[in-house]
């Protein structure tokens, strides 16, 4: 049987999944989702870089002023999981995407 965590893992990353196809207004709600995961899951270094991808794929789509905020978010994200190499990997793609708006 799974735990729970495992569970809330696999939740995560369908959100994931779901956040690379949706248009922006859906892709929010489904990365505010992941948030609230995240935060509930805070030692949980899957479901924090499960967050970290949704917020890259919600910069993606963005225009500079929602990207700011984003790239900021994504930046607070890797300074709260400095060893997880995967995050900070995410975050510096995001930097190269903002400096090159």
């Amino acid at each position: 049987m799974k735990s729970n965590g495992d569970i809330q893992t696999a939740y995560a990353n369908g959100l994931v999944n779901l956040s690379s196809e949706q248009e922006l207004p859906e892709l929010k709600e489904t990365v505010e989702e992941l948030s609230r995961l995240a935060e509930a899951n805070e030692g949980n270094e899957a479901i924090q870089t499960a967050y970290a991808y949704g917020l890259y794929n919600l910069s993606c789509g963005q225009e500079l002023p929602e990207l700011k905020e984003t790239v900021r978010e994504l930046g607070q994200l890797a300074a709260e999981n400095r060893e997880n190499a995967e995050i900070q990997e995410i975050y510096t793609e995001a930097m190269d995407m903002l400096s090159s708006d």
